[in-house]
């Protein structure tokens, strides 16, 4: 009997190792999953088409993007898939050019007016 005894908590400290590990695989599968599923749904990286305007002055050549250092170089005038995350930053791009254009014409008004309120005769 004293030989089971010593048995059954040498049995019991074996299985619950174990099981410890079972745990611990089905945890480490389980993560695994998660990221996975994580990465094929991340939006960023899911295809859009595009298509940049192209003409024979300044919108001519390919246009450069770089996101988080991975980087693309689209061709203009064709419709052309990219990911999420690429056009995100194009058209990001874009409404700061028009912001920009914007406030550049709005502030030479403004000196034309201004320069314009000087210059009349009294």
């Amino acid at each position: 009997m004293a030989t089971k005894k010593t048995t059954a908590p040498a049995e019991a400290e074996t299985n619950a190792e174990t099981n410890v590990e079972t745990n611990v695989n089905t945890e480490a599968t389980v993560d695994n999953e998660a990221v996975q599923a994580q990465v094929i749904t991340d939006p960023g990286e899911e295809l859009v088409t595009i298509q940049l305007f192209r003409d024979n002055g300044r919108y001519k050549d390919d246009l450069y993007v770089c996101v988080n250092g991975e980087r693309l170089l689209i061709q203009r005038g064709k419709p052309v898939q990219v990911k999420r995350k690429f056009a995100e930053v194009i058209e990001s791009s874009m409404r700061q050019d028009q912001l920009a254009g914007a406030m550049m014409q709005r502030l030479e008004d403004e000196y034309i007016r201004a320069t314009d309120e000087k210059t009349r005769p009294a």
